[in-house]
Formats: C-alpha cells, sequence, structure tokens
C-alpha cells in the first residue's frame, strides 16, 4: 500500500513538471493587495501576457524561477515593474538572462534577468533584501507570497496584485511529504489544510520573511491540496552564487 502511494505521488510530480514551460503558480487563498507594499515585485510579460513573477535585488536585476524562462523567445519577454495590475506601470526590455548552471527539473530554479535600463527607485519601486548564507527559517514562522497568478484551477490570472500569507513548513516534514523530492535548495511553505498556497503563474514570485526574499514560487502537487504545501526555491542556499552573479 506505501508502495502505490508514492507512486501516485510521483506521477502528480511528473505532471506538473510538464505543466511548468505554459507557467508557474498562483496565489490560492489570497486577497488583493497594492504594489506599494510590496514594490519589489515585478510581472514576467511574454508576448503581452503575464506569464511568471519575479523580484528586484538590484537596479537592473530581478530573480525569477529558472522554469519560467523555458522554451521563451527573450525577444517577447519584457519586465513589468510599479504597478498593482497587470496592465498600466512600465514596461522593460531584457538584456540578457543568466540560468543557474545546474538546472534541471525542479533543482536549482533559480536564475537571473536583466533589464536593459535600470530601475528608478521610487516608493512604489524598490529592490527587495537578500537573506544570509545561513537563513534557515523556522518552522510556523509565517511568511508572505504574492503575484498575479490564477483565481481558479484554469485562470483567468488576477488582474490585482494577490498577497498570502503561508507558514514555513519544517524541513523534515516536508522531505516526508513528498517522499525525499525537497532538498536543501527547496524550503516549503503553506497551510496543512491546502486553504492557503501558490500556484498556476505565479512562478518566479517572491516569498518574503522579516523583509528578506527567502524563497522563489517553483513547484507543488496541484493547488491548495491538503499535506501538499508549496515548494519553493531557497534564495539562502544561493546567495553565493547570486552575489557572484549580480556584480
Amino acid at each position: 500500500m506505501l508502495y502505490s502511494v508514492v507512486v501516485s505521488a510521483l506521477s502528480l510530480l511528473t505532471t506538473v513538471n510538464s505543466l511548468y514551460p505554459e507557467g508557474g503558480e498562483r496565489i490560492f487563498g489570497g486577497t488583493e493587495t497594492t504594489i506599494d507594499r510590496f514594490p519589489y515585485e515585478v510581472s514576467l510579460v511574454y508576448y503581452g501576457d503575464h506569464i511568471c513573477g519575479g523580484a528586484i535585488v538590484k537596479e537592473n536585476a530581478i530573480l525569477t524561477a529558472a522554469h519560467c524562462l523555458d522554451n521563451i523567445n527573450l525577444r517577447g519577454l519584457k519586465v513589468r515593474s510599479n504597478t498593482t495590475y497587470t496592465s498600466e506601470g512600465t514596461l522593460s526590455y531584457v538584456n540578457n538572462v543568466t540560468l543557474h548552471p545546474s538546472y534541471v527539473g525542479n533543482e536549482n530554479d533559480i536564475a537571473i534577468i536583466w533589464v536593459e535600463d535600470s530601475f528608478i527607485f521610487t516608493d512604489s519601486l524598490r529592490k527587495i533584501q537578500l537573506p544570509e548564507a545561513d537563513l534557515d527559517p523556522v518552522g510556523g514562522s509565517l511568511a508572505m507570497v504574492s503575484g498575479w497568478g490564477f483565481l481558479s484551477g484554469h485562470g483567468p490570472n488576477a488582474y490585482l496584485l494577490r498577497i498570502a500569507q503561508v507558514p514555513i513548513v519544517d524541513r523534515k516534514v516536508c522531505e516526508d511529504l513528498y517522499y525525499g523530492h525537497v532538498h536543501k535548495n527547496m524550503l516549503c511553505a503553506g497551510e496543512s489544510d491546502g486553504s492557503v498556497d501558490a500556484c498556476n503563474n505565479d512562478s518566479g514570485g517572491p516569498l518574503v520573511l522579516d523583509n528578506k526574499l527567502i524563497g522563489l514560487v517553483s513547484w507543488g502537487i496541484g493547488c491548495g491540496l491538503p499535506n501538499y504545501p508549496g515548494v519553493y526555491t531557497n534564495v539562502a542556499y544561493f546567495r553565493d552564487w547570486i552575489d557572484k552573479n549580480l556584480v
């Protein structure tokens, strides 16, 4: 019986992975907010459509999930900033992207997007602080995830920026829930009953604790399913790689 449960979970993981090139994750059970509360949040726009989120970490650089850039033609990619909506604001052209060299599947799911023109910071447009390399959030700590992802299982995207407060899930607990598929370069957050989660088209969006970018929406099994919290790229784990590339 245990073996059949494991096989079912792995099948779901495969299904979720196959959907990633079409977008990422959404805010499930969240509320509307405004960009002045989350001025580091950006929308990745591909040929006019919102596909993922990201976080400003430098005047000309954004962190996002690497899988957001799968099968992407950079000529069709822009960054929308300084707006609560999936319209308005400022559209920036993308100059280049830097994928983690060991990115594959769910592993090392992190990338840097470089914009052509540097951001001019204001109250509603700012970078976010990075965590220390040794940060390991305590289970139960309340973090914030934000984005413009789907409002229901198959869309549409949210028009207004949405947020949700999600508890950090103890690492060992999450590793057990995902049968060992959660590694040190990942962290988990979400309610055990699935009432608050991230899902389609929020991928790459920020998970923030104590005003620091601790995670990027990465993957999971379904959206808002009990005992399957959202899995995030663990930004602290990649701090050395980020510092070496943000020069």
